[in-house]
């Protein structure tokens, strides 16, 4: 296992804080992390390189990390990757730091929430109702202009993004002290056109109390039109229409939601609970990406169609001084333009015209596939036989269904697997790849996995047939197996020699059907196979005995048991099912009988087997700790 280096450790209140030697800017509060202090031992041992189960397994005393904190601890430390829905969001250029110091160390402060709330409620009614409030008509024309002339006009600008980012900063380190009872450390940094004040926001993710961080990142949302507001009624002229404009480019940028601002922590508070889906706070970001685009695109816009000919008759007159500072400031609002063309573009496919454009996308991008008599049926063979679903397989009955099946050749685009279409074959991949795809009802496709030679796909359709629940398409020129679902039927009437297969094509169907198993990757599946042991238990046939220090999980691929305890059925589990999780856990021993209530075919994997898909697939062990969870609470 690898190791992990944790720098700048700390403990604040309850939390354990720290950085990793391995981020690129450390001394950011983007790069720190923070757990409850109880699971320092946890990050510790992790850092060290312990897999999940070793650090689950070695855990003393009753208050024990669970799977899946010790999951959060894995993601935090990059020991697992995280899915692409929740790949890192974009900063914008006014995070880049030039250069900076800290300074303000944290102090004892006077907590209260009622006094947070008035200041919010300050901040907001500054950037209402103030000379340079919202409410205010916006002057586009003469952005940055000083005296009719745009010398010094780079200086003004400096100056005045500077004044807004300390006012700014100002506010909100009195309104973090006032949340948490601490004032926070701040830095002082140059970025992009200003000084920044930069209040580290680590006390406020810490708060256990959901109200406060969104009360923050609400106040932080308005700080910068607040600071505009208030800083407007000590300035005059032209100068209070620039500190509007510039608080409201800040503002924008700041709470784009496609990066870690405010609008992005509100929503990661808000849809923080697992019951809430990652799929729900994509599609809530891409709306809000769509309106933000909108009112940022319509701002950018007006300014630059106000000062259009002002500043293309200053760049073929004016002095060398002018005409540069007029090149900067129009190339920073045509630079604006272009890309939040390009992020408005993006979302209105996302959230518009994703339905009709997947579905009309699919008829595009599905080419003629080719049958190839030529390719050699011994490299067929080959393949087929190293891949672990027909391992153990009779080479007989191997051979036999290399001969019924067909070899063709698939170009790159083409999808040879539809979301919604009738499934009738099962596929092997022998060169090439794909890339397996699913789409959300606004049509936006989620890439599940990668498909390299030897991958198995499709074989769900060979006993039941069904609807496709994912595309497969290939990610380059590839040559497939393909076996129909007719070719395997008349193969199954063979009899016993082919009954090992019937029972892993079972396998994949129980994958399939169970929520908790489905959408696992082709190692997850291959590891159940290579690990467990197909039971085919009787009616009658006793698989766990109360008290009984046995630990062995069970997959219910086929059939139904009956779980009783002390006499009494406690629940029934038809196929689909699982059991024997409890034991693992809580390593105790077993607390019901389970009986086979009808014959049953199962898969039965032993202590160390479970606890090694444990390590495998973090994900899968947490959905199973929460079932066990359940199940004890009933």
């Amino acid at each position: 296992m690898s190791t992990v280096k944790i720098i700048n450790a700390q403990t604040i209140e309850n939390s354990f804080v720290f950085s990793l030697e391995s981020d690129s800017a450390a001394r950011s509060p983007e790069a720190r992390h923070l757990v409850p202090l109880r699971l320092r031992d946890v990050v510790e041992r992790a850092a060290a390189g312990q897999s999940a189960s070793q650090i689950y397994l070695g855990q003393k005393g009753a208050e024990r990390a669970t799977l899946r904190e010790i999951l959060d601890v894995f993601k935090k430390l990059g020991r697992v990757r995280e899915p692409t829905s929740a790949a890192a969001l974009k900063k914008s250029w006014l995070e880049f730091e030039i250069f900076g110091f800290n300074f303000l160390p944290e102090m004892r402060f006077v907590r209260s929430q009622p006094g947070a709330l008035l200041l919010v409620l300050f901040m907001v009614m500054a950037s209402l109702l103030g000379p340079g409030g919202l409410l205010r008509l916006y002057e586009y024309s003469g952005f940055l202009q000083r005296h009719n002339s745009y010398e010094g006009s780079l200086w003004w600008l400096i100056t005045a993004l500077t004044m807004i980012a300390a006012l700014r900063g100002l506010l909100l380190t009195l309104l973090s002290s006032l949340l948490t009872g601490v004032v926070p450390r701040v830095r002082l940094a140059y970025r992009g056109f200003m000084m920044d004040w930069s209040v580290d926001p680590t006390r406020i993710d810490a708060d256990p109390e959901k109200t406060n961080r969104v009360l923050y990142w609400m106040g932080s949302a308005y700080s910068a039109l607040a600071a505009a507001g208030i800083l407007s009624w000590f300035v005059t002229g032209t100068m209070v229409n620039d500190l509007k404009l510039l608080a409201l480019l800040m503002t924008l940028l700041s709470v784009n939601p496609s990066r870690t601002g405010e609008i992005s922590r509100m929503l990661d508070s808000l849809f923080s609970e697992p019951a809430r889906p990652a799929a729900a706070l994509a599609r809530t970001r891409a709306l809000i990406g769509l309106v933000w685009s909108l009112c940022f695109f319509f701002v950018a816009k007006n300014i630059l169609t106000a000062n259009y000919d002002d500043w293309w008759l200053r760049l073929n007159l004016s002095g060398t001084g002018e005409m540069a500072t007029v090149f900067v400031i129009a190339a920073f609002v045509v630079g604006l333009l272009i890309a939040l063309s390009i992020d408005f573009a993006v979302a209105v496919v996302r959230t518009i015209l994703g339905p009709w454009l997947g579905r009309a996308g699919i008829a595009l991008r599905r080419r003629k596939i080719v049958t190839v008599s030529s390719y050699n049926a011994d490299k067929v063979l080959s393949i087929l036989g190293g891949i672990s679903f027909f391992q153990g397989v009779d080479p007989q009955v191997l051979k036999e269904i290399v001969t019924r099946g067909q070899i063709r050749q698939v170009p790159t685009g083409a999808r040879v697997i539809v979301q919604g279409e009738e499934g009738a074959e099962m596929f092997a991949l022998l060169e090439g790849g794909a890339e397996v795809l699913r789409r959300d009802r606004l049509g936006l496709e989620e890439r599940l996995a990668d498909l390299r030679p030897g991958a198995l796909f499709g074989e769900i359709a060979l006993l039941r047939g069904g609807k496709r629940t994912a595309d497969v398409m290939m990610s380059e020129d590839s040559v497939v197996f393909v076996l129909a679902k007719e070719e395997f039927r008349s193969l199954a009437e063979r009899g016993s020699s082919m009954q090992e297969l019937e029972h892993r094509v079972a396998l994949s169907t129980f994958f399939a059907d169970c929520p908790v198993f489905q959408g696992l990757p082709a190692e997850t599946l291959q590891l159940f196979l290579q690990a467990g042991e197909f039971v085919e238990a009787a009616k009658g046939s006793s698989l766990i005995r109360q008290g009984s220090d046995d630990q062995n999980f069970y997959l219910l691929i086929r059939g139904r048991v009956l779980v009783q305890s002390k006499g009494s059925i406690k629940a029934e589990i038809g196929s689909g099912g699982f059991f024997g999780e409890i034991a693992l856990f809580e390593r105790r021993p077993r607390t019901a009988d389970v009986t086979a209530s009808e014959d049953s075919l199962l898969l039965k994997l032993s202590r160390d087997a479970f606890w090694g898909v444990v390590d495998s697939n973090l994900g899968l062990a947490v959905a199973l700790e929460a079932v066990s969870e359940s199940r004890q609470n009933r």
